[in-house]
């Protein structure tokens, strides 16, 4: 359960991340004009997928729990 939770972060954080980088016309009506406070959402978001990048591949997923 936990490595489909980790996948489902990926599946999910990837493309937001890469909406709210290149801002996209959704991302700007989701989160509003490019601001600091987008910026550190766009950290935390990049983050979390990281480290579930890091747990599903490289690491062992049950350090997640």
């Amino acid at each position: 359960m936990i490595t489909a939770s980790l996948i489902l972060n990926l599946v999910v954080l990837l493309p937001v991340c890469v909406g709210i980088v290149r801002n996209s016309q959704w991302a700007t009506i989701a989160y509003g004009g490019v601001t600091s406070a987008r910026g550190i959402l766009l950290a935390g978001y990049v983050v979390i997928a990281l480290f579930s990048a890091v747990l599903l591949f490289v690491g062992d997923p049950r350090l997640a729990a």
